[in-house]
């Protein structure tokens, strides 16, 4: 069943102000004056104006209370399946399926694709339409949302469970063509279950398009209030311009946070200091110092051409930016998208992303990445597609390609356009750009939350508010990592230009938390910082994975983005790869954490100690606790599969030659047969018990006899 439970919002306060009217009972009531009227008649005794207004503002709150609890009551049950009509102007937008489900349009109805329309034919007295509900009840009330040209329905008939009908209107008068209305037609009487609707309108008056978004029917008497699914505006929480040194009197759209909110980037159209001589889009980029942001500059070639350009994601260490189209010298920008790196003289010359069977219908690219690349969003139109543009997901492959995108689905898109995606830093929480659902304009900003790892099954969208969202057109939003502060474009400074503005997220609006990781990677022997590849595997669904790269400036940054464990492999020419599991037990708001990682170079000979493998008391019997070191090993030999070694044993010099010497061979064995117990081939290994012979430091002390006490291994054959 499809069910609405309705209550009482600031949109239904504010619903004086809709551009639309009402029909109730068959009757006409304009909703700029519906609510009015019902405080204006309470207050007929005289007053003087001071007790006028205090009486208004009483009689208000108890207008707010008594409604809540009458509207709390009320269910409203939207059609479910399409029985039959008359024409369809096609089968997805404007199809006959488009009344299924709830009002897309409605408080503010408009034309729209997510609505459906019939086909003008005037070889046709009238048109009609039928519905079925999942299930049966018995209603008081039918409810049509008629988006455009509305005045024209004929008569309404409801079917009964048992499949007997009764007329429920007729229209008396000569049809009055309007625009977007809700239409309510009273049902007197019922007492049986309803499980169907019929709608018959006249043909010959439809030369402008007609539209009907949604049918439904209510159980109760008291009139429908049908709101935008919104988050809560506080007072406090209002959008902040981010001032001139952002902000020109040209239009500053698509703007990316940096996950550490320090770097802001955007695109900036027909700017002076645009390169090119048609002056076509530019990526800006701004920083933040002391709280404050500083001047933008053009960030330049070779993100920057004569063509449109835009930046699409930015990586969590700030070093890679995912950029719109894919960059070709000779001839110009094409369709797709593009990755580029920051060395120490620039950004590269974007490469080109392969995404398998990549089609676009639409002259739009819109990307957005995850913070490890494993995960790449977009806005496509394609012939498969629900309508106009949808939202895909593409995943990362072991060749660098990104697979097939897979289409979000019907709950979040609809015939309308899905667009500007930007996925957070938990993977989970989506913000996009539609006009498929009830908002405050012909494009409005939503979020919702990735409910299971299917990408289909998402929570209802959230319309992010009258803050955010305007009677225009509203597209780009961006959030940093910790979840607290969005980036949007707006006319809300002088209703032209678009500006840059930030506002701090509600709580409903928040995506989930996240651990930062960020550290360094560097050579075992030498210590210093080295280049490297990290990939990142999440243990419980090994096929998903991403990567990042660690720099000798910068070092490394990755977000990780749930609990549960993270198998990451840190790779660099000339070094042998690093196998590491790190688990995330819990996490209590954003967090970040320093974690270095070491490469041992490929090289015979090469000695390498391993803290913490320890034995009982003159014992070769391993301690639990080293288990977890000798894995280390385990995942070294089975990342590096040329490489044998030698497992060495010491002792400290309290004993004598021929029992260190034993009990030193012992412990080496020990070792050795645990990693063959792994998973480790025998021929890859060998073991060596050394006593006493090379100490490190003075047995005269217990911290020098417990650092003689040790495990190390040897490379014996590199790959």
């Amino acid at each position: 069943m499809q069910l609405e439970s309705i209550s009482l919002t600031k949109e239904l306060l504010a619903s004086a102000l809709l551009p639309s009217d009402m029909v109730l009972n068959n009757q006409l009531i304009p909703t700029a004056h519906r609510k009015e009227e019902n405080v204006i008649s309470a207050l007929k005794s005289p007053l003087n104006n001071a007790q006028l207004g205090h009486s208004k503002f009483v009689l208000c709150l108890l207008l707010l209370v008594f409604s809540n609890l009458l509207v709390k009551a009320q269910e409203i049950i939207w059609a479910s399946a399409v029985v039959h009509f008359s024409s369809e102007k096609s089968n997805k937008a404007f199809g006959a399926i488009q009344v299924i489900g709830k009002p897309n349009r409605y408080p503010n109805p408009a034309f729209s694709t997510c609505a459906w329309s019939p086909e003008y034919n005037e070889s046709r007295s009238e048109e009609f339409i039928e519905v079925t509900f999942e299930h049966a009840v018995i209603a008081k009330q039918v409810l049509v949302v008629e988006n455009n040209n509305s005045g024209h329905i004929k008569s309404i008939q409801i079917v009964f469970e048992d499949k007997t009908t009764k007329q429920v209107y007729i229209r008396t008068s000569q049809a009055v063509s309007g625009t977007g209305r809700l239409f309510v037609a009273g049902i007197k009487d019922n007492l049986k279950p309803i499980q169907g609707i019929k709608i018959v309108f006249d043909q010959p008056e439809l030369m402008n398009t007609y539209q009907i978004d949604a049918i439904g029917i209510s159980t109760s008497t008291e009139p429908p209030m049908l709101s935008i699914n919104t988050t809560p505006d506080p007072l406090n929480n209002k959008a902040i311009s981010l001032g001139p040194n952002v902000n020109s009197p040209f239009d500053e759209v698509y703007p990316i946070i940096s996950p550490d909110g320090s770097t802001i980037y955007f695109d900036r159209k027909v700017h002076p200091g645009n390169i090119g001589m048609a002056k076509n889009d530019d990526i800006w980029v701004a920083q933040k110092i002391d709280g404050n942001w500083a001047e933008a500059e053009n960030i330049g070639p070779p993100l920057n051409n004569e063509n449109h350009n835009f930046i699409c994601s930015i990586s969590p260490d700030g070093n890679t930016a995912l950029v719109g189209n894919v960059y070709l010298p000779a001839i110009g920008n094409g369709a797709g998208v593009s990755l580029t790196h920051k060395k120490m003289d620039g950004w590269t010359l974007p490469q080109p992303v392969k995404i398998n069977n990549f089609s676009n219908l639409n002259q739009y690219n819109e990307f957005c990445i995850s913070g490890d690349g494993g995960i790449m969003v977009m806005s496509l139109e394609t012939s498969a597609g629900k309508g106009l543009s949808d939202l895909y997901v593409s995943f990362l492959q072991a060749d660098g390609s990104y697979s097939t995108p897979k289409n979000f689905g019907s709950a979040i898109n609809t015939a309308g356009n899905e667009m500007t995606p930007f996925l957070a830093a938990d993977g989970k929480t989506i913000y996009f750009s539609s006009n498929g659902f009830p908002g405050y304009g012909n494009q409005d900003i939503f979020m919702a939350k990735r409910l299971d790892n299917s990408w289909t099954n998402w929570t209802e969208p959230l319309n992010l508010g009258s803050e955010v969202n305007t009677p225009e057109w509203d597209v780009y939003y961006s959030i940093d990592a910790k979840g607290e502060i969005a980036y949007f474009s707006s006319s809300k400074t002088n209703g032209t230009n678009l500006d840059i503005f930030s506002i701090k997220l509600p709580p409903q609006a928040k995506p989930e938390d996240v651990l930062w990781l960020k550290g360094v990677v560097s050579d075992r022997i030498t210590s210093l910082p080295i280049n490297a590849d990290l990939t990142i595997k999440t243990i419980s669904e090994p096929i998903n994975f991403g990567f990042t790269n660690s720099s000798i400036s910068s070092g490394y940054a990755l977000i990780l983005q749930q609990f549960g464990s993270y198998q990451i492999q840190i790779s660099a020419d000339g070094y042998y790869v690093n196998d590491t599991v790190i688990t995330i037990d819990s996490l209590i708001g954003f967090d970040e954490i320093i974690k270095n990682f070491s490469l041992i170079p490929r090289k015979e000979g090469l000695i390498i100690e391993m803290k913490n493998i320890l034995f009982k008391v003159n014992s070769s019997v391993l301690e639990d606790s080293s288990f977890q070191e000798i894995d280390k090993i385990v995942r070294f030999m089975k990342s590096n599969s040329g490489v044998a070694i030698e497992i060495r044993g010491h002792t400290n010099g309290l004993c004598d030659d021929d029992y260190c010497n034993m009990l030193s061979e012992k412990r080496a064995k020990a070792v050795v047969e645990y990693l063959i117990d792994s998973g480790i081939e025998r021929n890859r290994l060998t073991y060596k018990g050394l006593g006493k012979t090379q100490p490190i430091a003075d047995n005269k002390t217990v911290a020098g006899r417990q650092a003689n006490q040790r495990v190390e291994f040897m490379i014996t054959k590199t790959e």
